[in-house]
């Protein structure tokens, strides 16, 4: 999977045997800056691929085996490997009709992601700081009154974290250690502006001795909302990083539109240079068995991931 992976990095489809200047050097040895500035003219990705390469060559020649059963490939014999691949044109027609309607699981994706804009916490729901109280017997422990109010009508339920920032800090909920964090929760429908309770700590808050004037006077009052439901869903049953682009406002990515459609309407979903990467691996992997057999090995040993590439 990692060797069909970077596969999806190129795309390219060179003719096989082509040749430019050292590149029938075996990867043992380094090239020179002449030498690569000469094959850049010709492949502007070997940028990439030859950081691959001197890894690559640096495993071999670790081990007396693998540099007698591989130290004599050369960098032309992997620019083959890696760039006679699948034809594209063929590719992109058994594509489309593996999924003729890629279009209309793209639109519903962006639809998706812009209806949970519309539900994010922070847009259906603030929270203030009101009172502080204290509960009753042996145990008695803070009690801080705070004002829930929602915005685009009843919220179900909802999570939330929070923390008094001494104002000279001028601190942000995302700075405060999570270890410091009060967490609170509302399990009762809310249609109005609501006094809601969250208990202090158990012994010995720090709070216990500070009425509800010097709080306000000395604290800003931090919240975040991290979980709510609305209208019967759930915002953290949103993909990850589709929640962390909206959160962020961010545009909105291939990725995250992919992620969508995996996740939410079709499963078998695959974007098309997975694919063509899956169709150009097969070939070459068949074309070139041993050099096939080095990449799963060097993969394997050295858990490369195709991002770092």
């Amino acid at each position: 999977m990692k060797q069909i992976l970077y596969f999806a990095l190129s795309l390219l489809v060179i003719a096989c045997g082509s040749d430019v200047n050292g590149l029938k050097k075996p990867i043992t040895e380094e090239l020179s800056a002449t030498e690569i500035r000469a094959i850049l003219k010709k492949y502007p990705h070997f940028e990439d691929t030859y950081k691959l390469y001197r890894g690559l060559a640096l495993w071999i020649s670790e081990d007396n085996l693998r540099l007698a059963k591989y130290g004599t490939t050369t960098y032309q014999q992997l620019e083959d490997y890696q760039n006679c691949g699948y034809d594209k044109n063929k590719a992109e027609a058994e594509y489309n009709e593996l999924f003729p309607n890629k279009a209309e699981l793209y639109k519903q994706a962006d639809s998706i992601i812009n209806h949970y804009r519309s539900i994010q916490p922070d847009s259906l729901l603030s929270l203030s700081f009101k009172s502080k109280g204290i509960t009753g017997g042996f145990l008695s422990t803070s009690v801080f009154n705070i004002t829930a109010t929602p915005k685009k009508g009843e919220v179900e339920q909802f999570d939330f974290e929070y923390y008094f920032s001494p104002k000279i800090d001028g601190g942000k909920i995302e700075d405060v250690p999570a270890s410091l964090l009060r967490r609170g929760y509302q399990t009762k429908p809310i249609t109005k502006e609501t006094t809601i309770s969250a208990r202090g700590a158990w012994y010995g808050d720090s709070f216990d001795d500070k009425s509800t004037d010097e709080i306000i006077r000395d604290y800003d009052f931090l919240y975040r909302i991290t979980n709510v439901r609305y209208k019967g869903e759930n915002w953290l049953d949103l993909p990850y990083l589709v929640r962390l682009i909206i959160l962020k406002n961010e545009p909105i990515t291939e990725t995250a539109l992919v992620d969508i459609i995996k996740e939410m309407i079709e499963p078998d979903f695959v974007e098309f240079i997975l694919f063509y990467a899956q169709k150009s691996s097969e070939v070459s992997k068949a074309r070139y068995p041993e050099l096939a057999k080095m990449f799963d090995e060097f993969y394997d040993s050295n858990g490369i991931d195709y991002i770092s590439l």
